[in-house]
């Protein structure tokens, strides 16, 4: 708890810059219930400080209240959350409204919206008088093959109700995934039941017809058996056992199609679009694209097709980011290093991707936009070489590195000139004799000195590699490997045009390190053999 107290302190001194927008939202977890069946409401306050109070409603009485807070730091900036909750149970059927209202913060007047709670007599039918009871649902029973439905088991329990447990059912032909359940109280006939749903996500992996088996449930119920020899009354404890409805559904194939664009698995509705980072940046750089589906439907299932749009760019893929409310409706997002190999202005193309919408029982489509970008040969000014970007997605380049063309070369640096201070002509005539023997002696020993030079900077180039044996992060040990090697064939062969000398293993182990350097997607490697094939490399071309 202290250590909350003290988050909080150093929270409140950050400058308002470094604080997310502040924010008021009200949410109902449900908006149509049954009469006397409760429901919750949430009132989240987002960075601001502020209390936030429920209006007394009419028709409406409040069970319980509670209050949550949390603190979140994402890319230096704070998010604060104030989370009110408040179970509640309606008294009247009918619709009930609860009013926009505003709550003063210390960021000024925050206001909600409007929810709508539409309130229906129960639908329950008690099999006679009992204590324990349970049912089970599909959300939609009439189906297409890869199209999510929910199945829902109702249990009722009254206060004499003390412990329930039950056999999973078997969801043969779906795929199935168990969610969180859900708790509220209930009454029916004037009798208070405590009431839980069991929840599950259904996909259907094949056409047919079938139905859930009943699902058995067994409780500890206590009752109160009379003595009839005296006016007393013993409370003993009896086990019962009930047993839901089962529950039928009908699934049908995805109906042929014309559209020749990619499947993306999608039974639902779904709309998306790319975004790219920035316009414009260097050759040394890389840019951040995103392709971003949202709606609702078996979103866990999205594929996208391969991406290979330009031998100009390389395009290395992450993980996607999930971000689903519930199981069907969200957002899914696919991130790109889009890593330039030339300078210019380039495009990626916009693409149609295909769904099935089981609401309008037809094929569509959507259209992802395209995007343009610039490629400049020259280093941004600015740019710190080595600075590892506040992204995910980043690549971590050497200090003094710059990508160009593809290939990896020196950053030039400004060196300071003996000369740059006033000349001393006298000084120079002393020193004339000793400049021209030193220029004849070069001049002599011109194909030794290559030789001397070169012999050094190979033993250099191998004494580096062998230091990255130690290097533990794998994106900056691929990262500085090509670049000695890559350094290495430009200074010998001195051009920029290296790739042109390399045979075809030498271009598919640069290859391989990128895929390791730049794709989150590459899970493990040999990092010995990585720099023992760098080390043979460089032996090989005598570099």
């Amino acid at each position: 708890m202290k250590h909350l107290y003290f988050l909080i302190i150093f929270v409140s001194v950050l400058s308002v810059s470094d604080i997310f927008a502040a924010d008021i939202s009200i949410k109902a977890d449900r908006t149509d219930v049954n009469l006397n069946e409760s429901f919750n409401i949430q009132i989240i306050l987002e960075n601001a400080e502020g209390r936030a109070e429920l209006p007394e409603i009419e028709d409406l009485k409040v069970l319980s209240t509670s209050r949550n807070s949390s603190i979140r730091i994402i890319n230096g900036k704070v998010e604060k959350k104030i989370i009110h909750s408040y179970d509640l149970l309606p008294e009247k059927k009918g619709t009930i409204k609860i009013p926009p209202f505003k709550v003063s913060t210390d960021q000024g007047i925050l206001s909600t919206n409007e929810v709508v709670i539409n309130v229906a007599e129960s639908s329950v039918e008690i099999p006679g008088e009992t204590s324990f009871f349970a049912k089970a649902s599909f959300s939609d029973s009439e189906l297409y093959t890869g199209e999510k439905t929910e199945y829902k088991i109702t249990v009722y329990s009254d206060e004499t109700v003390m412990k329930i447990g039950f056999e999973e059912p078997e969801f043969k032909g779906f795929k199935s995934e168990r969610k969180n359940d859900r708790t509220y109280s209930k009454i029916i006939n004037g009798k208070s039941y405590s009431v839980s749903e069991i929840l599950y996500d259904l996909e259907p992996l094949a056409a047919g017809t079938g139905e859930i088996n009943p699902v058995k449930f067994e409780a500890k119920v206590n009752f109160m058996d009379k003595n009839p020899n005296n006016s007393f009354s013993n409370y003993n404890v009896s086990t019962k056992v009930v047993y839901t409805n089962s529950a039928r559904f009908s699934v049908k194939n995805l109906p042929d199609t014309d559209l020749e664009s990619f499947f993306t698995n999608i039974v639902g509705n779904i709309k998306g679009h790319s975004v790219l980072d920035k316009k414009k940046t260097s050759l040394d750089d890389f840019f951040n694209y995103s392709i971003v589906i949202e709606g609702n439907g078996n979103l866990s299932e999205l594929s996208l097709p391969e991406l290979n749009f330009s031998k100009d760019y390389k395009m290395y893929k992450d993980k996607p980011e999930f971000e689903l409310n519930n199981s069907k409706e969200g957002k899914v997002t696919f991130n790109y290093a889009l890593v330039p190999s030339s300078e210019g202005s380039f495009s990626i193309p916009g693409f149609n991707l295909r769904y099935f919408n089981p609401e309008a029982e037809k094929w569509e489509e959507i259209k992802i936009n395209s995007q343009k970008f610039i490629v400049e040969g020259k280093k941004k000014e600015g740019d710190l070489p080595g600075k590892k970007k506040d992204n995910k997605n980043s690549v971590i380049m050497d200090k003094n590195l710059v990508k160009n063309n593809n290939n990896i070369i020196s950053l030039k640096e400004k060196k300071s000139s003996l000369f740059s201070f006033k000349p001393d002509f006298n000084y120079f005539f002393k020193l004339y004799p000793v400049i021209i023997l030193i220029f004849f002696v070069l001049l002599f020993f011109r194909k030794k000195s290559l030789n001397l030079f070169t012999g050094s900077k190979k033993k250099q180039y191998l004494k580096s590699l062998k230091k990255l044996e130690t290097e533990k992060d794998s994106k900056i040990k691929t990262g500085k490997i090509r670049y000695i090697i890559e350094k290495a064939f430009m200074e010998k062969y001195q051009t920029n045009d290296w790739f042109l000398y390399a045979d075809n293993d030498f271009k598919e182990f640069i290859l391989e390190i990128e895929e390791i350097e730049f794709s989150n997607e590459i899970k493990s490697y040999d990092s010995e053999d990585i720099i023992n094939k760098a080390i043979e490399i460089v032996k090989k071309y005598d570099l």
